[in-house]
């Protein structure tokens, strides 16, 4: 739910440069060493191993700069709620240009970190799809309540750990390629992206529930199309405790000519110190982009966009668009975060500039959203 190779490439460079710079050298604004962390693993396929090797100090380096930034009391940043439509936050206008559409940033916000917001209940399916896709649209993110029942989410979680330990043996005795199982991402150490497979049926039960029984399938539907997405990546985000913090990317470039939408749902509660993600609303566009990319604006810019911070029960999810603009932090808790995540495409397979977290089995079998809603038996 994870940045990509076109964004490493682009934002790997940045941190090149930007650690060979004199700001560097300076302490950032306001180091909080419990800032709470995130998601999105970079992923650095068809990298060789040690250019990510090399590539690690500069970007764990620039990601501590970025949580002094985002953590200090000039920025706004407040829980992500459901139902955030028609609400202003200073320094973004919500509907309306700037970055991507969905809002920009200006200077001089204040604020205090993660203020609380009033959580809201899950949305029935007949009233809240398609306020919760104009949220996507405007915002590049929505929160939604309650797209997985806590027994399906305990069983899932179980599956995950137990699917984990059973790939990373098959790969140790050297009867799989760990590319099968595991996604090549950055900053991997205490985290890894696992690939997963629709012959498992806890799987299918799992998207059945958040596609059929919650607004989300309405969701897709409205933003990317009655059932036509292809499946792009399927897939269980395991975050241990000792993950690193990732830089502010995005997952697809502003200008792509595929959309893509990533739902994670989260297998337990998330609190501050496990990592959850935290997005920057209305970044879709290149004024946002841009800004992200040039080391003049780069601070000033993080410093001043608002973001919301994903604490998640059990069961709930984030929908994003993959040009929002949004990071991964630290897990600094004693336990492990696990986020069941899957993202839909429209549009042309060779303009996607990420190669998405999906089982090789099941890579060019045109495998669609329909499909997956409709719990077929698919055969390979």
């Amino acid at each position: 739910m994870p940045g990509r190779i076109t964004a490493v490439v682009g934002i790997v460079a940045s941190c090149l440069a930007y650690q060979s710079s004199s700001f560097n050298n300076q302490p950032p604004l306001t180091r909080v060493n419990r800032f709470s962390g995130g998601v999105s693993a970079l992923h650095a396929t068809d990298l060789p191993d040690s250019w990510a090797q090399d590539t690690q100090t500069p970007i764990i380096n620039r990601a501590i700069v970025e949580a002094g930034i985002m953590s200090s009391v000039e920025h706004v940043q407040t829980e992500l709620v459901q139902g955030e439509v028609g609400k202003k936050v200073k320094g973004v206008k919500v509907g309306g240009g700037g970055f991507g559409g969905g809002g920009g940033f200006r200077e001089g916000n204040s604020g205090a970190l993660a203020v609380k917001q009033k959580k809201v209940k899950g949305v029935k399916k007949t009233s809240g799809g398609k306020k919760i896709s104009k949220e996507i649209e405007t915002m590049g993110v929505a929160r939604v309540n309650n797209v997985l029942s806590p027994s399906t989410a305990d069983k899932l979680l179980n599956f995950v750990n137990e699917e984990k330990l059973r790939c990373e043996s098959l790969v140790k005795e050297g009867k799989e390629d760990p590319l099968h199982y595991f996604s090549n991402v950055l900053l991997s150490d205490s985290r890894c992206d696992l690939q997963l497979g629709l012959e498992e049926p806890l799987v299918l039960e799992a998207l059945s529930e958040i596609l059929n029984d919650s607004v989300v399938g309405e969701v897709y539907d409205t933003i990317i199309g009655d059932g036509e997405g292809l499946v792009h990546e399927l897939a269980a985000l395991i975050s241990d405790p000792g993950s690193k913090r990732q830089v502010v990317h995005p997952d697809v470039a502003f200008d792509s000519d595929s959309k893509i939408l990533t739902c994670f749902v989260s297998l337990q509660d998330i609190t501050r110190d496990m990592g959850p993600t935290v997005f920057l609303p209305g970044t879709m566009g290149k004024d946002a982009h841009d800004a992200l990319n040039d080391h003049s604006r780069r601070d000033d810019f993080l410093l001043a966009t608002p973001s919301r911070i994903s604490l998640l029960n059990k069961g709930d999810c984030s929908v994003f668009d993959g040009r929002a603009l949004h990071c991964g932090t630290a897990n600094e808790s004693e336990g492990r975060r696990v986020l069941f995540y899957f993202s839909i495409r429209k549009g042309v397979v060779g303009s996607v500039n990420n190669p998405g977290s999906l089982r090789w089995d099941l890579r060019g079998k045109g495998l669609r959203l329909a499909d997956i809603k409709g719990g077929i038996d698919i055969k390979f």
